[in-house]
């Protein structure tokens, strides 16, 4: 979730477990939930330019786009290698290749994007992680070629292993919950 810190009373199902000025980890009953907030630039632009009204069921909620959703995995990317977790960091490099090999993104659209909010060694570092991953995109693409072409669903869905999209609005927005002053509250689902 993308949110104000003041607008976190809003939401008193939310339990904080610890805070920092760019993140709270949190827990909703027994979900842990992740929240940035605001105060952090990258996370304000995020929410205002990568996000779009979505319907689930009888509800609307701001939801972030897939171009969104890289920028913000590409983020946090240095930071886990600082940490030395190499777990989580594996799992949002994992989820950066699915993205791209699924989606119309191109990685120096991520790179622009994210320049005035890393120090330069850590965007040559999400830069070098984003050209292993598009050589990775093309090994499969080239496996795919070699065995004769596989179907849609061993390639995540759009069977060209490419990174062309599908141009259906409805797969153009990863479905993450964002708040923002003003807008519906967790209690009611």
């Amino acid at each position: 979730m993308i949110l104000d810190r003041s607008d976190l009373d809003s939401v008193p199902e939310i339990s904080v477990k610890n805070e920092n000025k760019d993140f709270i980890h949190s827990t909703f009953e027994q979900l842990q939930v992740d929240i940035l907030l605001t105060q952090n630039k990258l996370f304000r632009y995020i929410l205002e330019k990568f996000s779009s009204a979505r319907k689930f069921g009888d509800r609307t909620v701001q939801c972030v786009t897939v171009e969104g959703l890289l920028i913000l995995k590409c983020y946090a990317l240095p930071s886990l290698y600082r940490q030395g977790n190499f777990s989580r960091a594996s799992i949002y490099e994992n989820d950066i290749l699915l993205l791209l090999l699924n989606y119309d993104v191109k990685p120096k659209t991520i790179l622009s994007q994210l320049s005035g909010h890393l120090l330069p060694t850590d965007l040559k570092e999400v830069k070098d992680i984003l050209s292993d991953i598009q050589s990775r995109i093309r090994r499969f693409s080239q496996q795919q070629r070699a065995m004769g072409g596989w179907g849609d669903r061993e390639m995540g869905g759009r069977g060209d292993g490419g990174n062309k999209g599908t141009g259906n609005i409805d797969n153009q927005f990863i479905y993450t919950i964002l708040c923002y002053p003003g807008h519906q509250n967790l209690g009611t689902r």
